[in-house]
């Protein structure tokens, strides 16, 4: 057996690989019912096509393909789909519009925030306050868990390189400063 590979240059060829795993809709199965999946194979544009919580609707060829190898487990076989198309059913926006449910909210939304020009202030202690009001104070602490949860815009760099630009915190302290008695 050889350890040692010569890669040939001219001989090799590259594409964009990816493995997703799609699973049925959790809503149109009876009740005590898993879910059953199927791994997908997508490569060249199909990678990164879709984003989890998408619907899809995938058309591809049937393979079946082998399992890891584990030395006391019998040897089996796996089935995947090769996509050749991908279409998305629904898109998973997360925007402001989308949450707002009724005119009624709407509406205590907007007063919220006409109310704010004349206390900005207080309007931002009332958001503070309003998460985790069973903690008493910590207020630093909490905006920082609220910038991490609305806060970050993704960004792409000259070179169509995506950039992580989302927020992260780290909470540093005693873990018994907030359990209540």
């Amino acid at each position: 057996k050889s350890n040692s590979f010569t890669c040939l240059e001219n001989e090799r060829e590259t594409r964009d690989y990816q493995e997703v795993k799609i699973q049925e809709q959790v809503d149109s199965l009876n009740t005590g019912t898993i879910p059953r999946s199927v791994t997908v194979i997508l490569e060249y544009d199909l990678v990164d096509f879709c984003q989890p919580g998408h619907q899809v609707e995938v058309t591809g060829i049937l393979r079946r393909r082998w399992k890891t190898l584990v030395s006391p487990v019998r040897a089996d076989l796996n089935m995947v789909l090769e996509a050749k198309n991908i279409s998305i059913l629904n898109s998973v926006e997360f925007s402001i519009a989308r949450t707002i449910q009724s005119d009624k909210d709407q509406e205590f939304f907007e007063n919220f925030w006409l109310d704010a020009r004349e206390s900005v202030l207080d309007k931002k202690m009332t958001i503070i306050n309003s998460l985790c009001p069973q903690i008493f104070g910590m207020h630093k602490a909490k905006l920082a868990i609220l910038l991490a949860l609305v806060g970050g815009v993704s960004c792409k760099e000259t070179n169509s390189v995506a950039v992580r630009g989302e927020i992260h915190c780290l909470l540093v302290g005693d873990p018994g400063l907030t359990l209540l008695g």
